[in-house]
């Protein structure tokens, strides 16, 4: 990670990635992010959670940078256009 956040600053670019997180039995922390993810906390600005409802896809925000009052974004993907909607 270290040298992922190094490169990036060289490059003056963001990075982004994804976890797989599997959706029954895992631990969180306080703020809802699955442990596996929340040990790189240090080197994460955002943590987006997209969390599957039957037929579309909520997004959340678990983490913005340093702020401790995160949004709730009242925001849904639709998986059979893969376009946001309000909810």
């Amino acid at each position: 990670m270290e040298g992922v956040a190094r490169l990036a600053g060289e490059w003056n670019a963001e990075i982004w990635t994804s976890s797989l997180a599997h959706r029954e039995g895992q631990q969180t922390d306080a703020r809802g992010i699955p442990l596996e993810v929340a040990r790189f906390d240090g080197w994460l600005a955002v943590v987006v959670l997209l969390e599957s409802r039957g037929d579309h896809v909520r997004v959340r925000i678990l983490k913005d940078h340093e702020r401790t009052d995160v949004a709730d974004l009242r925001v849904e993907l639709d998986p059979a256009t893969l376009l946001l909607r309000w909810q």
